[in-house]
């Protein structure tokens, strides 16, 4: 994977990010690209909070398939 391959194309598209954090530690963001600036990206993840995502930290990132349907329960 690239380092920060994604721009404005894939907005409202799934993302998976992999980024390091204010601590230095590794993380990874998995949701909506919501906004694309030339500083971050704004991903907004499944229980709808959004994550402001700084470019420089980001060491991998790329579209992902959609989230597959909720699994129905054993009848």
């Amino acid at each position: 994977m690239k380092r920060d391959a994604i721009g404005a194309d894939p907005l409202d598209q799934r993302v998976s990010l992999r980024w390091h954090d204010t601590d230095g530690q590794p993380t990874e963001t998995l949701g909506y690209l919501r906004e694309v600036t030339e500083a971050t990206l704004v991903v907004e993840r499944r229980d709808g909070e959004h994550v402001e995502v700084p470019r420089d930290r980001i060491t991998a990132s790329r579209v992902v398939p959609g989230a597959p349907p909720p699994k129905r329960g054993r009848s």
